[in-house]
């Protein structure tokens, strides 16, 4: 073979091997960029979702915290008139969300309520907050509601049973003699069990037996929630200090400060942007490398 056609066909295969390789390394590229927008994608649902989660947890810790909160503040408050500390009538919701739809939070809501209700102790208290939930299933009324009906009928038996009746419990009239003369006698308690007696005969153990798995579950992730959300809670009252100081100081018109934070994210957003640069360069680095080992290996 001539001289010249030897060159021409080296030149002719040298020229289908680089065609090939300059495929193979743009599938490389191509291959790395849609893997780094993937896990990018992967991230950012990530992020949202834990932020989501956080959200959601925060929001739950600080209701259970707001209810006892409110509840030791009432405790507190009447001198401990109904007969329980806050953690045993914590304890009691917590045992009533397990066979109810209630969740605890929502119970110990209502407690502190009921508990602003002086003349309410002791087991005529736990017998209250179970008729309250027992009403408000049977009634489809909010627990609040029911509380704050119950605790004046308790409160004051006389008034409070004529009040019951007008909203549709059967108070005979034997029931509401008797109501009057154990009131008018100093025997309160004595009053106060003829109207659980009959909300009893009337409502007694609806709440439990209203109860549905899928309620119970929910109130279960609640208290998931709120345990993530305790733990969270020292980072956010944290960030809630910083911001709370950024937004005074603006107020103040601290212009030094105005200045600070424009270079703060002047500098952020340059460390942004090579955190963005970065790993595309290492990609194309990689890239270029697995290339180098191909055409090392055909001309071996």
């Amino acid at each position: 073979m001539p001289r010249s056609d030897v060159t021409i066909d080296i030149k002719a295969r040298d020229a289908q091997l680089q065609g090939k390789l300059k495929g193979v390394g743009n599938s490389i590229r191509a291959f790395a960029r849609r893997a780094g927008e993937a896990i990018k994608n992967l991230n950012r649902r990530f992020i949202m979702l834990a932020s989501v989660i956080g959200g959601i947890s925060a929001v739950a810790a600080a209701k259970q915290e707001q209810a006892e909160k409110k509840l030791t503040a009432v405790l507190k408050a009447t001198g401990g008139a109904a007969g329980f500390t806050a953690n045993e009538l914590r304890k009691l919701a917590s045992q009533l969300q397990l066979v109810t739809n209630y969740g605890d939070e929502v119970t110990i809501s209502a407690m502190g309520i009921l508990a602003s209700f002086k003349e309410i102790k002791g087991d005529i208290f736990v017998e209250a907050i179970q008729s309250a939930q027992d009403m408000s299933a049977v009634m489809g009324t909010d627990l609040k509601s029911s509380v704050v009906q119950l605790g004046k009928a308790l409160n004051d038996p006389i008034i409070g049973a004529v009040t019951l009746r007008r909203v549709g419990v059967t108070l005979t009239e034997q029931q509401m003699t008797q109501i009057k003369v154990f009131t008018e006698n100093n025997q309160l308690m004595k009053a106060q069990r003829v109207i659980l007696a009959e909300l009893k005969s009337e409502f007694g153990g609806a709440a439990k037996e209203m109860a549905q798995p899928l309620f119970q579950l929910k109130n279960d992730l609640a208290d998931l929630a709120e345990v993530i959300g305790q733990m969270l809670s020292p980072t956010i009252k944290d960030l809630a200090k910083v911001v709370r100081g950024v937004s005074m100081a603006f107020s103040e018109k601290d212009s030094q400060l105005r200045a600070n934070i424009k270079s703060l994210g002047k500098w952020a957003l340059g460390i942004s942007g090579i955190i963005i640069i970065v790993p595309r360069l290492m990609r194309i680095l990689m890239a270029y490398l697995s290339l180098i080992k191909l055409i090392t290996k055909a001309e071996t």
